[in-house]
Formats: structure tokens, C-alpha cells, sequence
């Protein structure tokens, strides 16, 4: 008898999923059998839906926004097809590591066409095309669906005599290209030559964050390379403003940013950010 009432609950746990949650060291293997599947997507979405479940948020909480939702349902199952996902796993303290690594192309793109070109080939061309052209405005490169390392560009940067204009607009490199930021704005650029000095706000929406601003103090920029200055992202009106009020990054030249995250209760967390890989540690 003991053995049948066994057999009976072993099986009901199967049916309805309701295994004990199983510790998993990869992103959004709810199951924790070493990879990600079609199964485990499923298990995030039934946690998402208040239903007995395998995830756990460590596991399951693919952007690290606090909370497993329907979209780290919908990232692991596209993790599950082979698809690019944004991965943050750890909970509420992912939240900057996800900002920052929807910012990566501004500061590792963007600011750098202070003093050139750091992108004039598409990876996917020529299905993605850049096209560079120069009037009394300026010189203006335009994006049309250009894959760079790990997003597709759309829009425009313009550099002018003494501005860096931003129209800028990155999705995945997935084939439905799902909207990661876009980047709106006007910087000072002075200085000459080699060397210049970007200050101003850019008007920036994440994915993850929503609205949000990013404010330059004189960044100085050689050879495409952030040698000094701060950034203040500010998250006051964002969607984790909860969790988050601002990020304050410092550059000094190694390719790696300085960052204090402040959250809502004025408590400060140190992190490092390297903008070359996205990186945050």
C-alpha cells in the first residue's frame, strides 16, 4: 500500500509540475538539468502565472528586473530556439547590468564618432547598409538594419562642427529585430583634432527601463576611446526607479567604466563596466 500512495504522488507531481525547485547554474534552466529548453520556458511561464512551478528567481529571472514575468518566459524560449536574449539572472540587483548593457553601443559606438568611425561595415550586409554623407550640416552615417556585434542599427549620428546628434535606434539581431533602446539627443562636442570633449543629454528608452536620460560631463574622447569624464544615467523616472535612481559611470582611459548604482534607499552598490564586451561585474 505504502508503495502504491508513492507511486500515485511521484506521478501527480509529474502532471502538474509541482517538483521540488531544482538549483540550476545556467540562465534560465528552470529545471536544472544543464541546459535550456522548451520545457524550462514553460516552467517560467507557469511561475509568471502564479502556478506551481521549477523556477526559482535566480534561475528564472532572465533580466533581472526583481520579479519572474512573461517576458523572462518569452527570453527563455527564445534562448531555447538559439535566439539572442539579454541574460541577468541574480534578481533585483541584475537591473543595472541590464541598463548598462542596453547602453553598451552608445558608449562603445556612439560617443566614439567624436573623433571617427568606429562602424562603417555592417556584419550582415548587404541586407544591412550604412550610408555616409556630408552637407553643411555636417557628416551624417545612417544605419539601415546594420548588424554590429550583437544588435541591428537604425538611424542616424551626425557630427557637426561642435555637436554629436543622436537619431539612433538598436534591436536584436533576431529576425523579428525586438527594440532593445533608442537614443535621442544633441552633445557639445569642443575640443579639436584627435581629441575631443563631449558634455549634454541624451534622451534614451530601454527595454528593460523605459524612459531614462544619460547626462555627459566632460568626456573626453581620443581615438574613440572615453579617456575621462563622468556619465550620470538617470533611472528617476524609469520603470526600476523602484529599485534604482541612477548609475554614475567614470571613465579613465582602460576600457572599463567605473559605476556606482544607487538605489531608491540611498544604498550604494560599486560595479565595473567594461564597455568593450558589455560586461558587468
Amino acid at each position: 500500500m505504502t508503495r502504491v500512495l508513492t507511486t500515485m504522488v511521484f506521478v501527480l507531481g509529474l502532471w502538474t509540475g509541482a517538483a521540488a525547485p531544482v538549483a540550476a547554474a545556467i540562465c534560465g534552466d528552470a529545471d536544472g538539468n544543464g541546459t535550456v529548453s522548451v520545457s524550462d520556458g514553460v516552467q517560467t511561464l507557469r511561475a509568471a502565472a502564479g502556478l506551481q512551478s521549477t523556477c526559482t528567481p535566480a534561475v528564472c529571472d532572465v533580466d533581472g528586473s526583481g520579479a519572474i514575468t512573461v517576458s523572462d518566459g518569452v527570453s527563455v524560449l527564445r534562448k531555447a530556439a538559439g535566439l539572442a536574449v539579454i541574460e541577468n539572472c541574480g534578481g533585483a540587483a541584475a537591473q543595472p547590468a541590464t541598463v548598462l548593457r542596453e547602453l553598451q553601443p552608445l558608449f562603445k559606438y556612439g560617443l566614439a564618432f567624436a573623433t571617427g568611425a568606429p562602424v562603417h561595415s555592417c556584419a550582415n550586409a548587404p541586407d544591412g547598409e550604412i550610408d555616409v554623407e556630408t552637407d553643411e550640416d555636417g557628416t551624417t552615417t545612417s544605419f539601415y538594419g546594420c548588424r554590429v556585434d550583437d544588435v541591428s542599427l537604425f538611424g542616424d549620428v551626425t557630427v557637426g562642427g561642435g555637436t554629436l546628434t543622436f537619431y539612433l535606434l538598436e534591436a536584436d539581431t533576431a529576425d523579428e529585430e525586438d527594440f532593445i533602446a533608442d537614443y535621442d539627443g544633441v552633445l557639445t562636442l569642443g575640443g579639436s583634432g584627435g581629441a575631443r570633449r563631449l558634455d549634454g543629454t541624451v534622451d534614451v528608452t530601454t527595454d528593460s527601463a523605459d524612459d531614462l536620460t544619460v547626462t555627459l560631463a566632460n568626456v573626453i574622447v581620443t581615438g574613440g576611446v572615453l579617456m575621462g569624464g563622468t556619465a550620470r544615467v538617470d533611472l528617476g523616472d524609469s520603470g526600476i526607479a523602484d529599485s534604482y535612481t541612477r548609475l554614475d559611470l567614470v571613465f579613465d582611459g582602460s576600457g572599463v567604466a567605473g559605476v556606482v548604482a544607487t538605489q531608491a534607499d540611498s544604498t550604494t552598490r560599486s560595479l565595473r563596466f567594461d564597455i568593450a564586451t558589455g560586461d558587468v561585474s
